[in-house]
Formats: structure tokens, C-alpha cells, sequence
């Protein structure tokens, strides 16, 4: 990861490595940029900028991979720009961002299946096959995000007796 605006992206972004959408490796800013062939950028940018999520703008790129996925071809793509880290909710803007694109190109968006055992990424990647088998159906998004949320707070529940410091209600640990 050359960048920390690679850092605070990568969990959003890392779920394009289960699909055959290219990551934006082989290019100066992968996981920041992701994109393919097919892709309707511009339209998609809108798409997201509407839904004004908290510390994020999406801005159309153009990219070549020099290697992995779509080597050598010219992709359009979203550049994943975070404008307030502390807002910023990388796994559920992924999600989002992975439920538009699979939305507008449902004939050339398609699950990854690079693996020894057949079992697709994607499920490797969010720990089960929901994404997958769901993410397409009506109100899938945001069930899928709640429970995320749910899991989220009961992780905080299970960590918080391994805490050095406590975290003070603007951010910071004291």
C-alpha cells in the first residue's frame, strides 16, 4: 500500500479483488481506483455523490492496469477520494459502491473465482456467501449492513476488557 489514503480505502475497496473488477492494481493508486472496461464511470459517480456518504466523494478516472485484472486495456473507473477520515465508513461504502456497480452493469459485473477450491473470494473476503447470494435482492443492501453493524458493536463489546486505553467520545484514546 504506497499511500495512507490506500489505507483508509482498503477496506471498502478490497472487495473488488472477489469480483472482476479491477482493484487498481498495476496502477500508482491501487484499492484508491477501481474500475473496468464496461464500466459506466461518469453515471456512477453520480450515482454515489447523491447518496452523500459521510467523508467520501467518488470522482470518474480513467486507468490502464499494467498487470492483474484488464491488463493493458483502458478502464473507467471511480476514483474513492475520503475527505473526512473520522466520518469515513470504508466497509459499508464498499458495500454500497459494490451494490451500485452490480446494479447498473448486471450483465458484466460477475463474482471472481480465482480460487484452488472453487469457493468464490467474496465470500472469503465478508466470511460467508450473503454478499454473493443476496446483494442483488431488494433490501439486501441494508440488511446486510445492519447485521455488519450488529457484528461490529458486539466485536467492541468483546475487545473492550483488552483495552489499554479507553476511547473519549471524540475519537481519541485517553
Amino acid at each position: 500500500m504506497p499511500t495512507i489514503d490506500t489505507v483508509r480505502v482498503y477496506a471498502a475497496n478490497c472487495l473488488y479483488e472477489g469480483t472482476n473488477v479491477s482493484e487498481g492494481r498495476g496502477t500508482t493508486r491501487p484499492f484508491e481506483m477501481i474500475g473496468a472496461p464496461w464500466m459506466q464511470h461518469q453515471k456512477l459517480c453520480e450515482a454515489m455523490n447523491d447518496m452523500k456518504l459521510p467523508g467520501v466523494w467518488f470522482q470518474p478516472v480513467t486507468f490502464t492496469p499494467s498487470f492483474k485484472k484488464h491488463t493493458g486495456l483502458l478502464c473507467n473507473g471511480v476514483l474513492t477520494y475520503v475527505t473526512d477520515k473520522e466520518q469515513f465508513q470504508s466497509a459499508e461504502t464498499g458495500l454500497r459502491l459494490l451494490h451500485q456497480i452490480q446494479s447498473m452493469h448486471p450483465d458484466d459485473f460477475d463474482w471472481y473465482r480465482g480460487n484452488e477450491d472453487g469457493l468464490p473470494f467474496i465470500d472469503i473476503l465478508t466470511g460467508s456467501d450473503r454478499v454473493r447470494t443476496t446483494l442483488h435482492q431488494p433490501q439486501a443492501l441494508e440488511a446486510i449492513i445492519a447485521s455488519w453493524r450488529e457484528d461490529c458493536e458486539a466485536w467492541k463489546q468483546i475487545r473492550k476488557p483488552y483495552l489499554l486505553y479507553e476511547e473519549t467520545g471524540d475519537g481519541r484514546h485517553g
